[in-house]
């Protein structure tokens, strides 16, 4: 069966029974079934991949059926219509500028293919930095329901307190102006993530209910490796400059076929018709077998071997530019993931610091050593450092992303692994 199918059943399912969570590998696939700007990709590389059979063309068999009538007239002539059918064919034997013509045409498949492969490479990260960022706030939201639970229990407690004698009014103000704010971060966390949901929904072209948190943070998603490795992955897998090198490839026999415009072209003819009339009322069967030489005399073949030289050497300062761009960036990317894991142990000791403080805090509250606004600066500390950590893991996943987009590892194959990116 049809897997955009099967999905769009799960989906139609999913909106009935609200409980089916998308995955980021159904996402992708969806992406890449239902993205208009993707279609509109993969239409532009399947009319390109003509060109190369119709550059090809030109080495094969021409073969054309000609008619004619005349009608002869002149003081000097004796007036006759003439009619004759004929099958002309002709083949290219020898065409410096054609040969390279063809390399160039075949080296430019290559180049049409691997830019459908970055055209999927980049929907790919499309989808998934819209997945992360529905997932980041989708996690938000969650926390934030959370807390509005249980400042809502504090909040009626309180007042309960204060409607028995046994705490003063400020005290319960104290937890309703928490609730409130609270109540109020619900509602723009609630609207984040329908906001980032329409984001993915554009995408991939299917209602989405809620995504798929079964995700975690798994450092071996690069496989311990080292800088140095993945630059090496990267300039051997980097599609970006697969494509560079590609043009470059294809700059070179285009100056040759260039400097071949005015070299001798060798066609072989032959031709076999029928005629009648005419003149003399001649008539008959007949035709020819023979071979062309033409040497082109035309004085633009300078300037267009100037203009492919200049490609050329754009084509070559573009390989360098993307060789460069490969290595800063993986530079930056894998010394940016070792402080990410730093600074995700940090965010989660903070929690885990902020969360006994609060314990402490309440403790100390209801024997009256501490007073309100103390539990309350306890909450929000541990609601911001639980934030903090939040994003602290999804700016982490969003680096292994485009890690892997730099590596050549960002495919349809290999999105599971994205799917342990974060807990």
């Amino acid at each position: 069966m049809n897997k955009k199918l099967v999905l769009s059943a799960l989906l139609a399912l999913a909106m009935n029974q609200q409980t089916f969570a998308m995955s980021l590998t159904e996402a992708s696939q969806l992406a890449l079934d239902n993205d208009a700007n993707y279609a509109a990709q993969v239409a532009r590389y399947e009319a390109n991949t003509q060109n190369l059979p119709i550059a090809k063309s030109a080495k094969k068999i021409q073969a054309s059926i000609n008619g004619s009538v005349t009608q002869s007239f002149g003081p000097q002539m004796s007036g006759g219509v003439g009619e004759r059918v004929s099958l002309d064919l002709s083949k290219t034997l020898y065409n410096g500028q054609m040969k390279y013509d063809i390399k160039k045409a075949e080296v430019m498949q290559d180049v049409y293919e691997t830019e459908l492969e970055i055209a999927t490479e980049n929907e790919l990260a499309k989808v998934t930095a819209a997945y992360l960022q529905g997932l980041e706030k989708q996690e938000i939201n969650e926390l934030s329901k959370a807390e509005v639970t249980m400042l809502e229990k504090q909040a009626k407690n309180a007042k309960h307190n204060l409607d028995a004698g046994v705490s003063n009014k400020n005290q319960a103000l104290d937890f309703k102006a928490l609730l409130d704010s609270a109540t109020s971060g619900l509602l723009s966390s609630e609207m984040e993530v329908n906001s980032a949901k329409i984001d993915l929904e554009s995408i991939v072209g299917a209602p989405v209910n809620s995504l798929d948190t079964n995700l975690s943070l798994d450092s071996s998603i690069i496989n311990h490796t080292t800088t140095a490795q993945l630059m090496d992955q990267a300039r051997q897998n980097n599609k970006q400059l697969h494509r560079q090198q590609l043009m470059l490839a294809a700059a070179d026999y285009n100056v040759t076929a260039k400097s071949k415009m005015n070299g001798p072209v060798v066609t072989g003819v032959a031709s076999y018709g029928t005629s009648h009339g005419g003149m003399n009322g001649a008539g008959g069967a007949g035709g020819y077998v023979g071979i062309q030489v033409s040497i082109p005399l035309g004085g633009s073949k300078k300037h267009y071997t100037s203009q492919a030289r200049s490609e050329q050497d754009a084509a070559s300062s573009e390989v360098e530019a993307q060789e460069q761009k490969i290595t800063s960036s993986v530079q930056r990317l894998a010394s940016s993931l070792l402080l990410d894991q730093r600074i995700i142990s940090a965010k989660r000791a903070a929690v885990k610091s902020a969360t006994e403080s609060l314990e402490a805090t309440q403790t100390s509250f209801k024997t009256g050593q501490l007073n309100s606004v103390d539990v309350v600066a306890a909450q929000r500390n541990l609601g911001d450092a639980q934030r903090q950590l939040i994003q602290a893991k999804y700016a982490a996943a969003g680096r292994v992303v485009s890690l892997l987009q730099i590596t050549g590892k960002l495919t349809v194959d290999n999105i599971n692994k994205i799917d342990r990116l974060l807990k």
